[in-house]
């Protein structure tokens, strides 16, 4: 270190000094003597201006420099302060809809799934009422099935009674018109049916005797019809043979690989076989029924038959009643009219019973619907004592053991659930860096003291003004909202953090021109700022 000022030192010290013995031992007249003095003061001015032009020259190449490098873009971000919000319908606040001591079945942090319940409502009073009221209920149903049940009877006894009252009404007609017929002198009703039963019986033989060779007919029909069926089916029988013998044929070359599984042949055969077993069933079905039609001819004949013989039986059984008719009329007539007055009372009777039943039927239906309705208005009270997650999330609730078996008015919060898995970060940007965001940007939030390792970035996804500054408490501001993951639910709703955004690059002078801009209104004062600009 010693040796390099050393080395500077020497050049200097030659050109600086004038040597003070030379004019002393040469003497010389004055005016030369003037001469050599004045030529070393020249050369030392111009020694001392060479460094100042150095220096000069070395700060212009700074600054050239430096404007030079205030042109080159530069990354850049803008940001604002921003909260945390959970996303919409992602957040559930449970308040208290009547007073009363509240049961907690959460912890503070706790995470919940929709349907689990989170807290109840204790009344005593409403569980004791809603018991009684269930049980006069099921009294009431119990009361209301018996009384059905007794209705259900007596509207089949007046039923009964009526269709009763009617045939025995009919009957005592009849038989009093029968009464009076003979009192016209137009004969004896019975003596006059029998006669007329035997010119029925009479008509009936021959109409049975004509039915006897209709169906004789109709059997030789028949077996002439069967017959052609046998035929028809030996023959569809042996087409049937022949088509099974060619699909064998064609199965036997399909394996000797002369055609394949899927030719027109096989389907051909395979749909022609089909459609004869399928006329087979039909022929064999008509066969069926041909023979079944066949028994029932030979039994309608054979039922024919003996009915032609009991007409014979009849006729004479008719000849014999004549006599006993005129007998019985009256006391026919005598046992019509009670049993007509018996069913007219028991119809009367059956009638009381039904009213009765009714009025019955119509209280208890009355009864269980003011229960029903109790029962609705008790339940939906015991519903609203119970309270349940409608969403998945976490409870926001602090120091929830207070508040555990406490007494809680009406209205007052007791619960909040949030979805901590996305949140929505809202923040608010000078309206002087409107220009510079957009949707899509990326973005990023964080909080004082953040850990390094966790990162909550994501891109704008809406920009709107802001409608009300004043309640905002920021002048000349936009908002933009993203949402972020949460991580581990590390952050909560209504934390407070700041943005940044990453915008397009600008270098020194833009930056400094748009810092400076933020403060004034440069296009106001300097119209050609904001044409430069644009």
């Amino acid at each position: 270190m010693t040796s390099q000022p050393q080395n500077q030192n020497p050049t200097p010290l030659r050109v600086v000094p004038p040597t003070p013995e030379t004019p002393e031992k040469q003497p010389a007249p004055s005016p030369a003597a003037d001469v050599p003095e004045t030529v070393p003061d020249t050369k030392s001015a111009q020694s001392d201006s060479q460094p100042a032009r150095h220096r000069w020259l070395w700060v212009g190449t700074a600054l050239v420099a430096l404007g030079a490098g205030g042109l080159i873009p530069l990354p850049h971000h803008v940001g604002g302060d921003a909260t945390l919000k959970t996303l919409p319908g992602q957040r559930q606040t449970i308040h208290m809809d009547r007073p009363g001591q509240v049961q907690l079945w959460v912890e503070p942090h706790q995470e919940v799934q929709p349907g689990d319940v989170v807290l109840s409502i204790r009344s005593e009073d409403l569980t004791d009422r809603l018991a009684e009221v269930e049980r006069s209920l099921l009294q009431e149903e119990a009361a209301l099935e018996v009384a059905q049940q007794r209705l259900a009877r007596s509207q089949q006894r007046l039923q009964q009674a009526n269709e009763e009252l009617r045939q025995a009404q009919g009957r005592l007609d009849d038989h009093l018109a029968d009464m009076r017929a003979i009192q016209g002198g137009t004969g004896i009703p019975q003596t006059r049916q029998f006669r007329e039963e035997r010119g029925a019986i009479e008509a009936q033989h021959a109409g049975d005797r004509y039915e006897v060779e209709r169906l004789q007919g109709e059997r030789q029909r028949l077996e002439s019809r069967a017959a052609a069926i046998a035929e028809t089916l030996s023959l569809l029988r042996q087409e049937e043979q022949d088509h099974q013998d060619e699909k064998r044929e064609l199965a036997e070359m399909v394996e000797d690989d002369l055609i394949g599984d899927r030719h027109h042949l096989i389907r051909d055969t395979n749909r022609e076989l089909r459609s004869i077993r399928r006329q087979i069933a039909e022929q064999e079905g008509e066969q069926e029924q041909n023979q079944a039609r066949l028994q029932q001819i030979q039994s309608q004949i054979r039922g024919q038959e003996a009915s032609l013989n009991q007409r014979h039986h009849q006729a004479n059984v008719t000849r014999e009643q004549e006599q006993q008719v005129g007998w019985d009329l009256n006391q026919q007539r005598m046992d019509l009219q009670e049993e007509r007055d018996r069913h007219h009372n028991e119809r009367a009777i059956a009638s009381n019973e039904v009213e009765t039943a009714t009025i019955q039927v119509q209280t208890h239906r009355e009864a269980i619907a003011n229960h029903q309705a109790q029962l609705e208005d008790l339940r939906d009270r015991e519903a609203e004592l119970t309270k349940t997650a409608t969403i998945s999330g976490m409870v926001l609730n602090q120091n929830l053991d207070r508040r555990n078996g406490a007494f809680i008015p009406a209205g007052e919060e007791v619960l909040s659930i949030a979805n901590l898995a996305y949140l929505e970060v809202t923040a608010q940007i000078s309206q002087a860096d409107y220009h510079l965001v957009d949707e899509q940007q990326p973005v990023e939030f964080r909080m004082p003291n953040q850990p390094p390792n966790i990162e909550y970035k994501s891109r704008i996804e809406t920009i709107r003004p802001l409608t009300n500054r004043q309640e905002s408490g920021v002048e000349d501001v936009f908002e933009i909202t993203f949402r972020i993951e949460n991580q581990d639910n590390l952050r909560l709703p209504e934390d407070k953090g700041y943005v940044q955004i990453r915008t397009d690059n600008l270098n020194v002078y833009q930056q400094i021109q748009h810092q400076f801009g933020r403060l004034i209104d440069l296009p106001r004062f300097f119209p050609w700022v904001s044409e430069e600009t644009s």
